[in-house]
């Protein structure tokens, strides 16, 4: 699996249904789109993305996702007569910049960051996987600090999740306390395909992995009392997109057979 920055400039191209797409992935849980990638031949279906803002404040990164699709070629989206490739995607994060905190461009210039040109207007370039990993980190807890919760966790206790916050449409809030007492139970490994990003990069990959909620929140629509221990599950990206490949969700039991099932031809 590799990463690539895709990038979005307001100026180039006003992204007229924004709200509507984040108001989809949030009720889904996930949204696919077709964008482009410049030049760049050799994504393919399964890579991570980031997608950055350039051109007006706030720059930064504000999307995430999976490639679903190798890169092709087709007309270009505003050059009449030229042509540029594109990759469908499917998001699994993705933010409004006027109105929600994003990744900004003064964190992504830090030394842990460097090596890659966050002030590029070309789509499709690559992110060293060092770099992918501590970007991981620092979007993980963007995420995490938007809806802070008490530090002190118990695994018997339930915490209140699903409380709606207002932006422009209702997002439900995840509850970080929740996320990691689920992790300190389950460890920081794939409960699917038991993928530890710690044993495959080092100390950089200690306790990245994402937590699925086994009962979507977007499904319930209200608050409810969750148990960390019985309603989620950590889970790798790679199995996360694949929960997200149908609406409703695959079960976690379904995502193993597939896995047995390719493993056994």
């Amino acid at each position: 699996m590799a990463t690539y920055l895709l990038t979005w400039n307001p100026t180039c191209f006003l992204w007229e249904d924004l709200q509507d797409c984040i108001k989809q992935l949030r009720e889904e849980g996930f949204y696919q789109y077709s964008w482009s990638c410049g030049n760049t031949k050799k994504i393919q279906r399964g890579d991570r993305f980031f997608l950055i803002q350039q051109g007006v404040e706030p720059r930064g990164i504000f999307a995430s996702g999976w490639v679903l699709s190798a890169s092709e070629l087709d007309s270009h989206w505003s050059e009449e007569g030229k042509s540029t490739r594109y990759v469908d995607i499917e998001f699994d994060v993705l933010l409004n910049p006027k109105e929600e905190p994003i990744l900004p461009r003064s964190l992504l210039n830090q030394a842990s960051l460097a090596g890659v040109n966050w002030s590029t207007q070309r789509s499709g370039i690559t992110i060293p996987d060092q770099i992918a990993v501590e970007l991981e980190q620092e979007w993980a807890a963007l995420l995490d600090d938007a809806n802070p919760l008490p530090e002190e966790v118990q695994d018997s206790q339930t915490y209140q999740e699903g409380a709606t916050t207002q932006i422009t449409v209702n997002t439900y809030e995840r509850s970080r306390a929740a996320r990691e007492a689920c992790v300190k139970h389950y460890e920081a490994k794939c409960f699917i395909c038991e993928f530890d990003f710690e044993r495959t990069y080092g100390s950089v990959g200690k306790n990245i992995i994402h937590v699925h909620h086994l009962n979507p929140l977007s499904a319930i629509r209200e608050e409810y009392k969750l148990n960390p221990i019985r309603d989620l599950i950590p889970v790798c990206p790679n199995c996360h997109t694949i929960i997200h490949r149908r609406n409703p969700p695959y079960t976690i039991e379904e995502v193993q057979q597939f896995l047995a099932s390719n493993a056994s031809n």
